[in-house]
């Protein structure tokens, strides 16, 4: 997906917005950065949940790449 955007979209920046801590942690391990939480943003199965909007930047994907060569 991010290759894609990059390379053939031709994006400077991409965003996740979400409220899953496993994915969240999945992006970081893919490089890409927090940019905020809206707090008790989500109201899911009773409860109001933080939701983090996590962002990559074409810099950082290419620096991500060029270190897992």
């Amino acid at each position: 997906m991010s290759s894609y955007a990059f390379d053939e979209l031709n994006l400077n920046k991409i965003l996740s917005i979400g409220s899953n801590p496993a994915v969240y942690t999945t992006l970081v391990q893919m490089g890409w950065s927090q940019e905020g939480i809206l707090k008790q943003n989500r109201y899911i199965d009773g409860q109001y949940r933080d939701v983090v909007i996590t962002a990559m930047f074409r810099d950082q994907y290419v620096a991500h790449n060029v270190r897992q060569q």
